[in-house]
């Protein structure tokens, strides 16, 4: 006997819900950052978890990590005026790490070799016995580009 049950069920139950709730907590406390701190600070703070009544921010560079260290005394002032964070005894700070590009090399074009005008014509001519229009379109397109590359 199958019991359907909706996604909003799962959550609300078991480890999941303890899951939901953490999250629920760092989304508010997310959206209660820009009050408490300063604007300069604000923008480059990213709350990433509460964990035995430390809260750990992410920061975007060093400078806002050293700024952070600094004006957190204030900031744990002001959570545990909050209700939600009373129980937030420290901060720790992290650095955000560069978010690294892969830069790919170009594909490198290489000549068809063993292509000869005689292989092209015999694309056009499988081409023309094909009813298949995108097959057949492929074919003639790729004889079309092989007498080209000559």
């Amino acid at each position: 006997m199958k019991h359907s049950h909706s996604v909003g069920h799962f959550l609300r139950q078991g480890e999941l819900s303890e899951l939901t709730q953490h999250v629920l907590r760092l989304q508010k406390l997310q959206k209660l950052l820009p009050e408490l701190l300063p604007s300069e600070l604000a923008d480059h703070c990213q709350a990433v978890a509460i964990n035995h009544g430390c809260l750990v921010l992410e920061v975007s560079n060093g400078s806002a990590a050293t700024f952070l260290r600094y004006y957190s005394p204030t900031l744990l002032s002001h959570l545990r005026k909050q209700s939600d964070f009373a129980n937030i005894a420290s901060i720790k700070q992290q650095v955000r790490p560069p978010s690294t590009k892969i830069n790919r090399p170009t594909p490198i074009k290489r000549p068809h070799k063993g292509y000869s005008a005689k292989t092209a014509l015999l694309l056009e001519h499988v081409a023309d016995k094909i009813e298949y229009e995108p097959l057949k379109n492929a074919l003639l397109k790729l004889a079309q580009q092989l007498q080209q590359d000559k």
